[in-house]
């Protein structure tokens, strides 16, 4: 079975549940699913977070995670 990758790099929101869904519809070879979801700490005087932005640069970022995704798969020799 070939095992497919989607990378995409996105300011837009989305539905992670809908995206689990998406991934393992008609598939019966998942183990599992694993997600990460971080936090964010507030600074040493406890202020309140405004905003968390993260950069990247979307030329060296999408190879980079292509490269990683690409490495994780089983080998097919």
């Amino acid at each position: 079975m070939t095992t497919p990758v989607t990378i995409r790099i996105q300011e837009a929101d989305f539905d992670v549940a809908r995206e689990m869904a998406l991934l393992t519809r008609g598939r019966t070879d998942i183990g599992a699913v694993v997600s990460f979801s971080g936090i964010c700490r507030a600074d040493e005087d406890n202020s309140n977070i405004a905003a968390l932005t993260l950069e990247h640069y979307p030329g060296m970022a999408q190879p980079c995670l292509s490269t990683c995704a690409t490495n994780s798969l089983p080998s097919s020799s």
